[in-house]
């Protein structure tokens, strides 16, 4: 199967793309920033942006998402933070990350976030 590359000004912003999937039942687009911990929802028509929202932190740092937290855009230590897969559903949007899942409604705000001690993936030791 061939890589599929995504190119657009919207998506340059979010500094490296890593998840994208459509909303099964709004015209949207969902992004995943490779290193910011990002989730970005752009209208399909022009890709203008819906929403955007940080759905996991970087490594090390304990706690939810504050205002400061969100709107960091120096943020430089981001290790840990970038979103492996996203799924879209009618009970909202999960950003699965290295370190854990969030859930969020369409709007961004959080419903519930859970820390993973240890993530197994496919093909690891078990």
């Amino acid at each position: 199967m061939a890589d599929v590359v995504v190119w657009h000004p919207q998506l340059r912003a979010l500094g490296g793309t890593s998840s994208v999937t459509f909303d099964p039942s709004q015209e949207l687009l969902w992004t995943g920033a490779a290193s910011t911990g990002r989730v970005e929802a752009l209208h399909t028509a022009n890709l203008s942006r819906y929403t955007s929202y940080r759905a996991h932190l970087p490594r090390g740092r304990a706690g939810p998402a504050r205002g400061a937290d969100i709107a960091r855009p120096g943020a430089t230590d981001s290790s840990g933070a970038d979103i492996k897969q996203l799924l879209v559903d009618d009970r909202g949007v999960f950003a699965l990350g290295q370190h854990g899942l969030h859930c969020a409604n369409r709007r961004g705000l959080a419903a519930w976030s859970v820390p993973c001690v240890a993530v197994l993936w496919a093909g690891g030791p078990g």
